[in-house]
């Protein structure tokens, strides 16, 4: 089994905060991943095909009046092992089950992804089940938050895909929509 991740953070100030802005945004959901060679799986680290690996496609994105600006890129990959969690990317987390049957993913909120901060209703931070993913499935977590500055602030809005996949797709996310969505999006413009 292959897990397909792609991790975008995009930013974007009051200059670009309303309305037809907030379109471009929309379509920023999701990219065509890289050639599966861009992966860095680790010094010396052969993957075979049967292994499960996870592939990590990191993008950063500026959105300013000019319209979106890539402004960080990364591939990573990882063995994952039945019964391993993993917990490489800030804000998920996830094994692999012994039967292989389906990925449960678990969101965990970070003050990192900004205010307002999400909890569990009482005083710890959120950190709950987010979806289980069955082979060939596609799911999407997505959470915004806003940063304090002294000149205002900044917004963010952090997306993950991920697609248990049997075989590396370049169009694993832009081919079709997602299956499950988990959305903890908030208002950010509040005094």
């Amino acid at each position: 089994m292959k897990l397909l991740i792609q991790a975008i953070s995009l930013y974007w100030d009051k200059e670009v905060r309303g309305g037809p802005y907030a379109g471009l945004r929309k379509e920023a959901e999701s990219f065509e991943l890289p050639p599966a060679e861009s992966f860095s799986f680790g010094a010396g680290s052969v993957i075979s095909a049967g292994a499960n690996a996870v592939y990590v496609h990191e993008l950063s994105l500026r959105h300013n009046p000019g319209g979106l600006n890539k402004f960080r890129e990364n591939c990573a990959g990882y063995e994952l092992s039945a019964g391993t969690v993993f917990d490489k990317q800030e804000g998920l987390r996830f094994s692999l089950p012994e039967d292989r049957r389906e990925l449960n993913v678990r969101f965990r909120y970070s003050p990192a992804f900004g205010r307002p901060i999400r909890t569990d209703g009482l005083s710890g931070l959120l950190d709950e089940p987010a979806f289980a993913l069955a082979s060939e499935q596609y799911g999407r977590i997505v959470v915004n938050g806003r940063h304090p500055r002294d000149d205002g602030s900044l917004y963010e809005l952090r997306i993950w895909n991920i697609r248990c996949a049997e075989k590396y797709r370049k169009n694993a996310f832009t081919a079709d929509l997602p299956e499950r969505i988990y959305d903890k999006r908030a208002s950010l413009y509040r005094g």
